[in-house]
This record gives C-alpha cells, structure tokens and sequence, in this order.
C-alpha cells in the first residue's frame, strides 16, 4: 500500500520577529527564490520578507536584517502539496529530495494525491526526481 505525501516539517531554529506575505502579480521580471527561474511580467508570484528588532523598541523603523523572498507559482505548489509545518525559503527544493529519499528508498511510495495539485512545471520536476530515485529491481 501506498502511504500519502508525509509531511515536510520545517525545523526553526530562528525565526522572524515580523515577517510577512502576500500574492502579487509582477510588474518587472523577477526570480524565484527556490528554482532560480525567471517569474515573468503579469504572472503571479508570493511575496515575503522578515525583518529582526534592533532592540525592544518593535516598530517597523526599528527592523534590521530584513530579507526578502519571491516565489513562483510552481514552487508555492510544492510548498502547498508538501510542506505542513512552515515553510523554507532558499531550501524548499533539497528537502523535497530527501523527504522524496525518505519516501521512496526507505518508505513505501509516494501517492499521486500529492503530484496531482502540483503546477505541470512544478509535476514535471517531482516527477523527474522520483524517476532518478525509482530501482525497477525493487519491484521484482
């Protein structure tokens, strides 16, 4: 039997004293933080940033260290389908591979509910990966 995706859970060790996101639709070319690729002109991507207090005083003039992120559609769909617990930002995809390593060399499958709401880009890379994982020996 098949097991469902499992859960991706997102192991904090710091996180944001503010963070913040939302959908927006791109005015300029961007990149996307997780596959490096291009989000192009009127499509939708999500847009995050965080940000540290300088000290006590937590109002927004007092945040360092703020980053920002922007996500394509086809990551948010992985992220969506495989993460439960938070999420990464510049990782989603090395813990799709182990947790795919844990899934399909260690475990029983993975199930097609989890391919199936996944973007085609973002189906066609899962795909790919668990074909580079799949032993056809194992099925003997």
């Amino acid at each position: 039997m098949i097991e469902p995706c499992g859960c991706i859970v997102v192991d904090y060790g710091e996180t944001y004293d503010e963070h913040f996101t939302d959908f927006c639709v791109a005015g300029t070319e961007r990149k996307c933080c997780e596959c490096n690729r291009v989000i192009e002109l009127g499509e939708q991507y999500e847009s995050a940033w965080g940000g540290y207090w300088a000290d006590d005083n937590c109002d927004e003039d007092n945040l360092r260290d703020i980053d920002e992120y922007e996500t394509c559609i086809d990551c948010m769909s992985v992220i969506d389908s495989f993460f439960c617990d938070g999420r990464l930002y510049h990782g989603v995809w090395d813990a799709v591979e182990e947790h795919l390593d844990k899934m399909i060399v260690f475990g029983n499958g993975i199930s097609s509910a989890c391919i199936e709401p996944l973007t085609n880009a973002a189906r066609a890379k899962v795909c790919a990966l668990i074909e580079e994982r799949w032993d056809p020996d194992d099925e003997e």
